[in-house]
């Protein structure tokens, strides 16, 4: 049964926002690929290829900045999936590094990572930076912070031991970030110096850092798994991308975006994946080309695999130029009916459940939140949360059994 979909224009105002795509990348081994040894312990980012921490150590000192790199070719620790600090695997190929940007444990602690440019960037040219990152999962370090920030200067950065770099960086995630799976982040800044050196890490005071916990006690803090790390002067995309969703009906997923404008936009390429790393194509919807108006899209994913189902837009202007989105999921049961939708959420959702099943739902802590439901079918409830922060929840039956897990965005 193949993939459905269809375009509806919408007569509507909203924001422009800026999209960008890039040319060639800046970052020498941004992907973490090549490396002149392969770890074999803490600390030895300086064996990929480019990169190094700015107290310009590639062993362990106890209390100073030591990120990581890792491998799937490598052994112990330093091997994917099963790390010191997470289960995760690279989000492409077979390299990733890690770093450890803010410790409850200890507030002087930093760790950042340190790389030199290919060239020198334009005075006045616009710049993408973008990576993926991750918190895979664990329970040692179950904090997220903000103002992860990435530095870019004249002469490299340095770092005395594990203390802040006083430095402002020219662009940061300015909220809260965690994820158990890998999330693309992009920043544009147009530079105002000839830069050459990109630093990566949490320039501000401990005070100054907002932190919290999505996964229990642990015993340290925030650490972070970062790959495919690109700079590159960015140019205005033809497309304007106001929302992208996806939710289950039936059996089937529908997965629905709208654009605000669009300049020789092609086509997008719908991707699925059930692990968040191995992405194929499930279906094409044609662009719009060119529009000033918003146009809905949508496209029918008919019966994707039991389980999670990640779902991520891959849109093609008509010279090649790609970029894609933010990725959403979709649940189903073993019996291939949906869980819980959509996902994510804003703190209303649908759960399918038992006739009369009583339900509780708590935080990563374990304490209880508020919420409401109506049943809306003999085997579906609707739920909003009160107050939804942004984050994990775990929904349970009465008796303590857990029923899934919902994020709020």
């Amino acid at each position: 049964m193949s993939a459905t979909h269809h375009r509806v224009p919408i007569s509507a105002a909203f924001a422009v926002l800026c999209v960008v795509a890039t040319g060639q990348n800046l970052v020498v081994n941004g992907t973490f690929e090549t490396y002149t040894a392969l770890p074999s312990t803490y600390a030895q980012i300086c064996l990929a290829s480019g990169w190094s921490s700015p107290t310009n150590s590639c062993v362990l000192v106890v209390g100073c900045g030591s990120p990581e790199y890792y491998h799937t070719s490598a052994a112990g620790g330093v091997q994917p999936p099963n790390t010191f600090w997470a289960t995760v695997m690279p989000h492409a190929g077979a390299g990733m590094a890690g770093f450890a940007p803010w410790y409850f444990t200890s507030p002087g602690f930093r760790e950042y990572l340190r790389t030199t440019l290919s060239a020198p960037l334009t005075v006045g040219q616009t710049y993408e930076v973008g990576f993926w990152l991750t918190n895979g999962i664990s329970t040692i370090h179950p904090f997220g912070v903000n103002h992860i920030g990435v530095a870019f200067s004249a002469a490299p950065l340095t770092q005395s031991c594990g203390a802040q770099i006083a430095y402002t960086p020219q662009v940061e995630i300015a909220s809260v970030f965690f994820s158990t799976t890998w999330q693309y982040v992009s920043l544009t800044f147009t530079a105002t110096q000839a830069f050459q050196y990109m630093c990566i890490g949490n320039f501000v005071p401990y005070a100054s850092t907002t932190s919290q916990n999505f996964g229990g006690p642990g015993s340290s803090g925030s650490y972070y798994y970062i790959d495919d790390v690109s700079v590159k002067p960015a140019v205005v995309l033809p497309i304007e991308l106001i929302s992208f969703n996806a939710r289950a009906i039936g059996r089937d997923a529908l997965l629905e975006w709208t654009t605000a404008t669009e300049i020789d936009n092609d086509r997008f390429e719908v991707e699925r994946s059930t692990d968040g790393i191995a992405w194929s194509t499930v279906g094409t919807v044609p662009g719009a080309g060119n529009s000033l108006v918003p146009i809905a899209y949508e496209l029918l994913d008919p019966s994707p695999p039991s389980g999670t189902d990640y779902y991520r837009l891959r849109q093609v202007d008509f010279d090649g130029a790609a970029r894609y989105s933010a990725i959403v999921r979709v649940t189903f049961d073993a019996t291939g009916l949906p869980v819980v939708w959509p996902q994510p959420c804003d703190g209303g959702f649908t759960l399918r459940t038992d006739t009369g099943e009583r339900l509780s739902i708590t935080d990563l802590l374990g304490q209880a939140v508020a919420f409401t439901s109506r049943p809306i079918a003999e085997d579906a409830v609707e739920v909003s949360i009160l107050r939804p922060a942004t984050g994990l929840y775990l929904v349970r039956s009465l008796d303590g059994a857990l029923r899934t897990t919902v994020i709020v965005r």
